[in-house]
């Protein structure tokens, strides 16, 4: 993870907020290292390029929740978001959203990616407007496992 987070840092500038919550506490989860490591690099990648806001200074905060029996790992950011009606879209291959086609940025296949990678581990991804609807949360559920069970 903590490579996650340096190779997003390259899109990170003075005024970009970077948080983190949860992360106090090891848990442990059944999935594949490698593909967590892609998954945050992407979706980290996503928010520091396309959840930017209009005004003020883009935040990325990275939380992880223990709801037995599942494990939540979510990316919010403070940018546009995406509506509902297009959430579904922009997980499919070669579809952006509104400020991806903007940017004229990227091919399309990052949310598609994620998901694919989601599947492969067994869990589910879900895209939802940031607190107080503002930007956007992303949200891998994990299954759960006993300490040191799930590691690859």
């Amino acid at each position: 993870m903590l490579r996650s987070l340096s190779d997003a840092g390259r899109r990170v500038d003075a005024a970009s907020h970077l948080g983190a919550r949860g992360l106090e506490q090891p848990v442990w989860v059944m999935a594949h290292r490698a593909l967590v490591e892609g998954v945050l690099n992407n979706l980290l990648d996503n928010a520091l390029r396309y959840g930017r806001p209009q005004v003020g200074a883009p935040q990325v905060t990275v939380s992880l929740e223990q709801s037995h029996p599942h494990v939540l790992l979510s990316v919010q950011d403070n940018g546009p978001g995406i509506s509902a009606d297009q959430r579904q879209r922009v997980m499919q291959r070669w579809s952006q959203g509104q400020a991806g086609e903007a940017l004229k940025e990227g091919a399309g296949l990052g949310l598609a990616i994620v998901s694919e990678y989601a599947r492969l581990m067994g869990a589910t991804l879900s895209l939802q407007p940031g607190d107080g609807g503002v930007g956007l949360t992303l949200t891998l559920q994990f299954a759960q496992v006993a300490s040191g069970e799930g590691e690859a």
